[in-house]
C-alpha cells in the first residue's frame, strides 16, 4: 500500500485534536465496507459540538461517491416535482453512494409527523427499495444500496424512544474526548489556516482511498461467534420498554429484535477494518465490541459498565457512579432489570437493595468481552 492509514491518521492528527484513534478507523473502515458488495452499514459519530466530527467528515468531500447533506425533508429523496427532473436525490446519485449528514440531531427533532414519514423512507432505504406515491398520481421507485454516515451530539438519547424506529439499522460510535483545554488551544492554533488544514487533510483521504484494497481476509470462526454474542447482547441491551403514560410504571416489555441484521452490520465493519490492517486482530474486535456497547442507550451503558466494578451496589452507589440523580437512575434500573439486562436483591423488611449484573450478562463479559477474548480471533 503506497500511502498506509498510519500515514492518513498522522495527517489527520496534526490538525485535529483527537484523543480517541479509533475514531478515524471506524470511519474509514465504515467508507470501505459501503463500497463492499454487502448490505450497507448505517454509522452515526455521536459527540458534543467542538469535538471535530464535521472537520473529520468535511475532509471527505473530494472522494467519489460521497455526497454531503444539511437537511432532509420528505421530498428529499424521492419528489414528485415534475418540472424538475434531478429534484429526487435518489436518482441524480450512482448506486452505491454515500451520503453524510452532518447533524441527525436536526431530523430527531422535527415535528413528530415529518420525523415519522423521513424515518419510514429511511428504514426502506436501507432495506434497499423504496417506492413513493404522489398526490399527481405518479409514482417513482428506487432500488440499489446506499451508505450513510452521520454525525450527533448526545441530545440522541433523550429522543431514544423516537430513534429505536431506526436505530437497529444503524450503529454508534461515541469516541473518548480530549481534554477541553487542549481542543481549545489546538482551535486556537489553527486560527488561520482552517483552509489549509483542509485542503491537507482532503489530499490524504483521497491518497488512501485511491487505492485498491482488494478483497476482505476470510472470517475466522471464534470472530464470527464473538461478534454474534455481542450483537445479541445489544439487542437486548438498547430495546425500548413501555411505561404508562401516566403512572409511568413499566407496562410493556417487549422481545428484542433479532440479533442477525445487528450481526451482518458488526461483521460489516470488521471487514472494513481488516481491508486496514489486511487481518482480523484482537484491536479490531475492541474498536467492534465498542461500536456494540456505543449502540446501547447512554444511562444504561453507563449502568451496565460500573456493575462489573461494584456488584451488589445500592441505587445511592450507582447513581453516583453514573452521575445522574437517584430517580433517575431508578427508572434506567427499573427497564435494565426488565431486560434481565441486570437482578435486584433485598430491599424487603429493612434490608438493602442491591442490584448486580444478571447471571447471563456476567457470564457473557467474562467470555466475550475484549479484556478476555486473548489470542483467539
Amino acid at each position: 500500500m503506497n500511502y498506509t492509514f498510519d500515514q492518513l491518521s498522522q495527517t489527520i492528527n496534526q490538525w485535529l485534536l483527537l484523543e480517541d484513534q479509533g475514531l478515524i478507523k471506524i470511519l474509514v473502515a465504515s467508507l470501505l465496507v459501503n463500497r463492499l458488495p454487502d448490505d450497507p452499514v448505517w454509522l452515526i459519530i455521536v459527540a458534543p459540538p467542538g469535538s471535530a466530527k464535521t472537520e473529520l467528515l468535511r475532509g471527505l468531500k473530494d472522494l467519489d461517491k460521497i455526497y454531503f447533506i444539511s437537511d432532509l425533508t420528505e421530498q428529499t429523496l424521492l419528489s414528485g416535482d415534475r418540472q424538475n427532473k434531478n429534484a429526487s436525490l435518489l436518482h441524480r446519485i450512482p448506486d452505491n453512494s454515500i451520503l453524510i449528514l452532518k447533524d441527525f440531531s436536526t431530523v430527531l427533532s422535527m415535528n413528530p409527523e415529518k420525523q415519522a414519514t423521513i424515518l419510514a423512507q429511511l428504514r426502506e432505504i436501507y432495506d434497499g427499495f423504496f417506492s413513493k406515491e404522489f398526490g399527481t398520481g405518479e409514482s417513482k421507485k428506487w432500488r440499489g444500496k446506499l451508505g450513510l454516515i452521520a454525525a450527533a451530539t448526545s441530545a440522541i438519547d433523550k429522543r431514544w424512544s423516537v430513534y429505536q424506529s431506526l436505530g437497529e439499522r444503524f450503529i454508534q460510535y461515541r469516541p473518548c474526548l480530549p481534554d477541553p483545554f487542549k481542543v481549545a488551544k489546538q482551535a486556537i492554533d489553527n486560527t488561520g489556516k482552517e483552509e489549509f488544514l483542509r485542503s491537507e487533510i482532503n489530499s490524504a483521504y483521497t491518497r488512501f482511498f485511491s487505492q485498491d484494497f482488494g478483497e476482505a481476509p476470510a472470517l475466522t470462526a471464534p470472530f464470527v461467534e464473538n461478534v454474534i454474542h455481542l450483537a445479541a447482547f445489544t439487542v437486548r441491551a438498547r430495546s425500548t420498554v413501555g411505561r404508562d403514560g401516566y403512572s409511568r410504571e413499566i407496562d410493556f416489555i417487549p422481545q428484542p429484535e433479532s440479533p442477525a441484521r445487528l450481526s451482518k452490520q458488526l461483521i460489516g465493519l470488521a471487514k472494513g477494518l481488516a481491508l486496514i490492517s489486511g487481518k482480523y486482530t484482537n484491536e479490531d474486535y475492541q474498536l467492534i465490541f465498542k461500536v456494540g456497547m456505543d449502540s446501547i442507550p447512554q444511562k444504561r451503558k453507563a449502568v451496565i459498565l460500573c456493575l462489573p466494578y461494584t456488584p451488589g451496589a445500592s441505587l445511592a452507589e450507582i447513581a453516583a457512579h453514573i452521575g445522574y440523580p437517584t430517580n433517575t437512575t431508578r427508572k434506567t434500573l427499573e427497564e435494565l432489570c426488565a431486560l434481565k439486562i441486570i437482578v435486584r436483591s433485598g430491599g424487603g423488611r429493612g434490608a438493602r437493595e442491591v442490584w448486580s449484573l444478571h447471571p447471563e450478562v456476567a457470564a457473557f463479559f467474562n467470555q466475550f468481552s475484549p479484556d478476555c477474548t486473548g489470542g483467539t480471533l
